[in-house]
């Protein structure tokens, strides 16, 4: 199953053209990468209800999730993944993140934020 790149020219044509009504209802007077990647959460939560929504003719899911870029960090790359559309095999192993991953910390003190 494929993932969504909201960065993509091409997706947001899609979004603006799609999305406008909600868009609108916002306040947002555009759909595009600030908009989608700024503060209104709401307007992103639309997006992704969009693409979780989306199916092919046969009704079956499109889309495993998204993947855009960071407002805060152009270089952070991140991916929202839809759990319920990934499908694992008997014998792939996964591991929880660990409260003590090195990677995890790094993030919550870029960000001021605690772990629990």
């Amino acid at each position: 199953m494929r993932f969504v790149d909201v960065d993509a020219a091409q997706t947001l044509q899609l979004l603006r053209r799609e999305l406008a009504p909600i868009a609108a209802a916002l306040g947002v007077p555009d759909v595009d990468l600030g908009a989608v990647a700024g503060p209104n959460r709401r307007l992103t939560q639309e997006v992704a209800r969009y693409v979780y929504g989306r199916q092919d003719p046969e009704e079956q899911p499109l889309h495993a999730g998204i993947r855009y870029l960071s407002r805060l960090n152009p270089e952070w790359e991140l991916w929202a993944i839809f759990a319920d559309r990934i499908r694992r095999s008997p014998h792939e192993v996964t591991e929880s993140i660990r409260v003590d991953d090195p990677d995890l910390l790094e993030a919550a003190s870029l960000l001021n934020l605690r772990i629990e």
